[in-house]
């Protein structure tokens, strides 16, 4: 006789079923969170060894596989700031396997140039923002200015004859010098380089009047007296040029310029892995081995929340969009 228990049962099975699927995949997906990472990792860099992209690269590679107990294997993919290794990261799944350690210019170079064919928001997600150094403004010592004010009155009184260089077409340093422009309604011409230290040695040899250059890089030069320092463009003072005020402090208080180094995994990256990958991100900078090392370059630690990492880069895309149609500013 059916007393209708198989009835029922089926109707439990049947409003438990979704529920017992969700489960297991929010199961699955924690312990592949868990798991992760199970097999050796690789860090692209996009540019040539040496240069602080570089150098940051390596050291968080390294505290990456302590934390993370897998090699992390570096490799330099130069070209076409970062479109020829963001290229081959996106031929890779996105699963949070290969990592690449990218500065400003890749936010900057889309909008520069629109051909470029990455968009850090389309085919990158970032981890964290591990940390960022400013940036200062150097002339070469035979220019007639020891201040800010005094420069730009010398480029007002002079339109177009003082020159700057920078590493290229779109990258912080040329972008630093079109914030300037904007900001105090003075034109001087933009001489792109193809790396910081070329730009340096012109500035060094008279061929240039002024460029931007990372504290660390000029902080010697500038002891030396071989070129004069006008101002710092973080929000405050840099620990190597402690001296020297910064654009705020000489009269433009809506000027901030900073190289951040940032941790991108692939677009479509899985939260849970993110999430593993911000939390060895942050652990890294907690640690004091790598925050004197960072000091001692200049560089502010920060390991950065993935949202506030987000929220920079929006404010960043945001910035240099405005600048570059103010000025004008075209592709090379």
């Amino acid at each position: 006789m059916n007393n209708g228990k198989p009835i029922v049962l089926f109707h439990v099975v049947r409003t438990m079923l979704p529920i017992l699927v969700v489960a297991w995949f929010a199961f699955a997906a924690a312990a592949n969170g868990q798991d992760f990472p199970s097999k050796p990792m690789k860090m692209l860099v996009p540019y040539v060894p040496g240069g602080l992209v570089d150098m940051m690269g390596r050291n968080v590679a390294q505290r990456l596989s302590e934390v993370l107990q897998q090699p992390v294997v570096v490799e330099n993919r130069p070209g076409a700031v970062g479109a020829i290794a963001i290229a081959s990261m996106k031929q890779l799944p996105a699963d949070g396997y290969t990592l690449i350690v990218m500065e400003p210019a890749v936010v900057i170079t889309p909008i520069v140039q629109p051909k470029t064919t990455y968009r850090v928001n389309r085919d990158l997600q970032v981890v964290s923002i591990v940390g960022a150094t400013p940036l200062v403004l150097i002339v070469n010592s035979s220019l007639p200015a020891q201040d800010l004010k005094e420069l730009v009155s010398l480029a007002r009184s002079k339109p177009g004859g003082l020159n700057y260089s920078s590493a290229g077409i779109g990258t912080t340093l040329h972008m630093a010098g079109e914030m300037l422009k904007a900001q105090a309604g003075i034109d001087i011409v933009h001489v792109p380089y193809k790396g910081g230290s070329a730009a340096l040695a012109d500035l060094l040899a008279g061929q240039i009047q002024m460029t931007f250059l990372a504290s660390t890089i000029v902080s010697q030069y500038v002891k030396d007296r071989r070129v004069r320092a006008i101002a710092s463009t973080g929000s405050k003072r840099s620990p190597a040029l402690p001296d020297l005020p910064t654009f705020a402090e000489s009269g433009f208080p809506n000027y901030e310029v900073s190289v951040w180094i940032g941790l991108f995994a692939s677009r479509g990256v899985p939260q849970d892995v993110l999430a593993r990958l911000n939390q060895a991100a942050r652990e890294i900078v907690k640690r004091e081995e790598f925050r004197a090392a960072l000091r001692k370059a200049d560089i502010e630690p920060l390991g950065t929340s993935v949202q506030d990492a987000q929220a920079l880069l929006d404010r960043e895309e945001r910035t240099w969009t405005e600048i570059v149609r103010a000025n004008n500013v075209k592709p090379d």
